[in-house]
């Protein structure tokens, strides 16, 4: 799906749906929703809102002032790697220094002032079928001015079970190959055959791409380059 932003419906009168989809949505006990997605303004995963009276704000990082501990984000992750990768990647890899404190911020919402056509789009699932909708919102100066129906299509029911049945084959599969790990990492040779044949395998990919990388070079030099 690439980067997007978030837009949030907060209280800002949406265009009225069809018949069809306003009475699918109330046999399923649903409704519109709030949170949409567009790639017409930064696609830097910001997070706009927009109220009743069709102000759009902003989430912005506000600098407080204080320091904070820095805690690295990658702290949690275990990785559970052959000692001969572990060994390689810890005299290989390059060492960054890493901040004792960063500045501590806090997010505020904050005025726009946007001027643009965007698409804000959604998936709404209810009663195993999928409405597919979008808006198109003109704003001028953080303001919106106008909001169009764009896409509003609700998923046929032939549609909605083939891929209920697909996801039902998926889980199976998922749940055979998770068993099947299982049964193997339980055999007493496992760790002997992961120590040996992870690393093969490791350093041969390591190989054939330094290999490539060496090829690629040649070939600039055959063209002159």
């Amino acid at each position: 799906m690439g980067m997007f932003d978030t837009v949030v419906i907060e209280g800002l009168k949406l265009t009225k749906l069809p018949k069809e989809v306003s009475k699918f949505l109330a046999t399923n006990n649903s409704t519109l929703p709030n949170d949409y997605q567009t790639k017409d303004l930064d696609s830097l995963l910001e997070t706009y809102f927009i109220n009743k009276d069709g102000q759009i704000f902003k989430n912005v990082a506000k600098a407080t002032g204080k320091k904070i501990a820095y805690i690295s984000p990658f702290t949690s992750w275990k990785v559970n790697e052959p000692l001969l990768i572990k060994v390689f990647r810890k005299t290989t890899e390059k060492k960054f220094n890493v901040p004792r404190f960063i500045q501590h911020t806090k997010s505020v919402r904050q005025k726009t002032h946007l001027t643009n056509t965007f698409e804000i789009y959604s998936y709404k699932e209810a009663g195993g079928r999928y409405l597919d909708i979008s808006y198109k919102v003109t704003a001028v100066d953080g303001k919106v001015k106008k909001v169009s129906l764009g896409t509003c299509q609700i998923e046929s029911e032939k549609s909605a079970q083939e891929r209920h049945d697909r996801d039902a084959e998926w889980q199976v599969e998922h749940m055979q190959k998770t068993q099947e790990k299982l049964v193997l990492e339980a055999k007493w040779y496992y760790p002997i055959l992961r120590e040996v044949y992870n690393p093969a395998v490791f350093f041969a990919s390591l190989a054939v791409q330094k290999i490539c990388g060496k090829l690629v070079q040649c070939s600039y030099r055959w063209r002159g380059v």
